[in-house]
């Protein structure tokens, strides 16, 4: 028997009064002398006994009546095989949670997990009738529970039950059963918890808390913690993404083992070909960064994977990306009055391999141009730039468009450092005049840059530095701003401002012979590519990565909302997300759609517009299994309810291991009866039996 409301026995010591008011009442008779008749001694004797006789029984019902009635406010509770006797068979209200989830996939020598979970939800709900009220519900299940019958129909819903990747913690599934089951008809109430117990995913951040009127039983399946290596956090590390050209990627490999990996293979697949391989050495517990260069051989959006060795745990062995390498470039040439734009526009078409979709206007038709349709724009040798422009070029390169600056002979410099002040840079001091003679020449390259990345060659020991008849002069600011070639003076050659989602190429020479070689020298050709590369990478280079069952929305920057968008999954579903208006596009709401790994088409008019890719919880790569007290202490830390773990590990039957804790009888109104009947007794015996008196 246990008690609900121990400290209440405190009041046990209250049973005492009516014996303590007894002692004091207890006197000896005071002795009369009499006659000599012996009959009147005899007389009194047996009198006093009677008295003595009835007054112990007063005494006896008090106590129960006091000691019954305090123990019926201590919520007694009797388990066991005496229970069914007590508790009969009362229509119960029961939850059964079952853990779904990936790690429910693994095999012990009881065979698997998920095979090992549903034999004992069986066992539970068979012991259930149509005139209970059951639940039963998944981790994976995205479905809303609900109560039905016990018995035959329960057991249907069990069946629908299997392994899915994503769903909730046990904490929150736990919470949402015990509020279903705090609305339920029966105050019979009780909540199963059956899974492996993955400590990683027993809790999480909410504010989920069990109902206090729903205790809970945790059954364990599965034993040990297999070694198992996840990837995960796919990363492009190069800001440069073109076709036929190395990129670096970098995957986070975490072993979750107990013991180390050494030559640990991992590989690298872009549109199904395997690209890239790297070994690495493995501690446990640690997380390392494998580094992989990898070389697209086509445009467009790739969908990529990095694998692994498989292990325990095949779920977490693949990490999806997805790359986008442009198909084309658009670039938008704008040519100052005056301005000789034969080697910018040369150079640009001189690649017939790279595809460069380029438009040259004159400076005054630049207000007329939708800047929305390119991806980089080349300002050479601009007079002047108004305020309205200069405005456009700002959210431009904010929305992530790339801006390559080239001053001009008669450009104004207010004009100039209003734009570089909106893109958060500093400012041109001066245009120095020219006559033909060098006054400056490179002197440094930041060589660590990706813009550098390939195009020279440092093995000689000597760089090429191009020779400076007239310069502007530039001030660095102080925000997201970097020198990437400097001159011999130290006035930068080339400078990098970041703004916004996009960036900013500054040259202090424009792009002809009377300012530098630069123009003649074979520096030239690769370092315009490669600034148009970088500036169009600012656009996305790789789709926006999700974890199965995210609530999400996607940003399509220029679709329109009346267009037709659909998400195709990786098993073939297409479907219709709902959308809304967005800044700078149309906002889809990926919620619902995100149900199992892999890459998701997002198409806009029934053409790929971007890939999403989908990767499974992390926190799912990491067995370690918590002992059942251990769960139990991690719960309690969320319940206001009791939480026991159940020992199924021997060979008696589930039902007669939950019966044995499901089936506790609350004894509170036996022991209120007996208490009344206390009362009763006392009642009937102090009238019904007047004591006699002696003469």
């Amino acid at each position: 028997m246990t008690f609900l409301n121990p400290l209440i026995l405190l009041g046990l010591v209250a049973a005492a009064v009516p014996l303590i008011i007894h002692l004091f009442n207890f006197r000896k008779p005071r002795r009369v002398e009499f006659s000599s008749l012996a009959f009147l001694r005899e007389v009194e004797r047996s009198t006093m006994q009677r008295v003595r006789i009835k007054q112990w029984l007063l005494l006896a019902l008090r106590t129960l009546a006091i000691a019954a009635m305090v123990i019926a406010f201590a919520r007694p509770t009797l388990r066991g095989q005496l229970a069914g006797a007590f508790a009969g068979a009362a229509p119960v209200a029961v939850a059964v949670v079952v853990d779904t989830s990936p790690s429910m996939q693994q095999r012990d020598a009881g065979g698997a997990y998920m095979d090992q979970a549903l034999a004992l939800a069986g066992g539970i709900l068979a012991d259930t009738d149509s005139r209970d009220e059951v639940a039963v519900l998944g981790l994976a299940s995205s479905a809303i529970p609900t109560l039905g019958p016990g018995g035959e129909t329960a057991l249907r819903r069990l069946e629908g039950l299997s392994v899915g990747p994503g769903g909730q913690s046990a904490i929150t599934a736990l919470a949402a059963a015990s509020d279903l089951l705090a609305n339920a008809e029966s105050q019979n109430r009780e909540l199963y918890f059956i899974g492996d117990l993955q400590a990683s995913t027993l809790l999480d951040t909410t504010a989920a808390r069990i109902n206090p009127a729903t205790p809970v039983f945790l059954l364990p399946v599965g034993a040990g913690s297999p070694d198992n290596v996840g990837v995960s956090n796919v990363e492009l590390r190069s800001r440069i993404v073109e076709a036929d050209q190395p990129l670096r990627l970098a995957a986070t490999l975490t072993n979750h083992g107990s013991s180390p990996a050494a030559s640990y293979v991992t590989s690298v697949y872009l549109a199904g070909d395997r690209v890239a391989q790297a070994t690495s050495n493995l501690e446990v517990g640690v997380e390392a960064a494998v580094e992989f260069s990898v070389t697209p051989a086509s445009r467009g959006w790739l969908a990529g994977t990095v694998q692994t060795e498989d292990d325990a745990f095949p779920d977490d062995n693949t990490a999806y990306f997805a790359l986008n390498v442009p198909e084309d470039r658009s670039v938008l040439l704008v040519g100052g009055d005056g301005q000789d734009l034969r080697f910018l526009r040369a150079a640009l078409q001189a690649d017939p391999t790279v595809s460069i979709d380029l438009q040259t206007i004159r400076e005054n038709q630049l207000p007329s141009v939708d800047l929305g349709s390119v991806d980089v724009v080349v300002l050479a040798g601009l007079q002047t730039l108004s305020s309205g422009e200069s405005d456009r070029l700002v959210a431009f390169v904010e929305a992530g468009g790339g801006l390559l600056l080239f001053p001009g002979a008669g450009a104004r410099i207010p004009d100039y450092n209003a734009l570089l002040a909106g893109l958060g840079g500093g400012q041109i001091r001066s245009i120095s005049a020219g006559d033909g003679t060098t006054v400056d020449v490179v002197d440094r390259v930041d060589l660590e840059h990706p813009l550098f990345e390939g195009i020279l060659d440092t093995s000689v020991g000597e760089l090429e530095r191009p020779s400076v008849y007239r310069r502007a002069v530039y001030q660095p600011g102080t925000r997201t701003e970097s020198t990437l070639m400097d001159l011999s003076s130290g006035s930068p050659f080339l400078q990098e401002i970041r703004h916004g989602r996009g960036g900013v190429l500054l040259l202090a020479v424009a792009p002809d012979i009377s300012w530098s070689d630069l123009p003649t020298r074979g520096l030239f050709l690769p370092l315009l590519y490669r600034s148009v590369f970088l500036l169009s990478s600012s656009q996305t280079s790789t789709g926006e990565v999700f974890e199965v069952g995210d609530a999400a929305d996607l940003l399509l920057p220029g679709v329109a909302e009346s267009a037709a968008v659909s998400v195709l999954s990786p098993s073939g579903l297409e479907s219709a997300p709902p959308r809304r208006t967005g800044v700078g596009g149309t906002l889809v709401s990926l919620t619902g759609l995100l149900e199992e790994p892999g890459h998701y088409e997002v198409r806009v008019d029934g053409v790929l517009h971007r890939l999403v890719a989908v990767n499974v919880d992390t926190r799912e790569s990491a067995l370690a299994l918590a002992q059942p007290a251990e769960a139990a202490s991690l719960l309690a830390q969320r319940s206001d309810a009791p939480i026991t773990p159940l020992d199924v590990s021997g060979s008696e039957p589930i039902a007669d291991t939950v019966a044995e804790a499901r089936r506790g009888a609350d004894l509170w109104n036996v022991f209120l009866a007996l208490a009344l009947l206390f009362l009763a007794a006392e009642m009937i015996v102090a009238k019904q039996w007047t004591p006699e008196t002696t003469t």
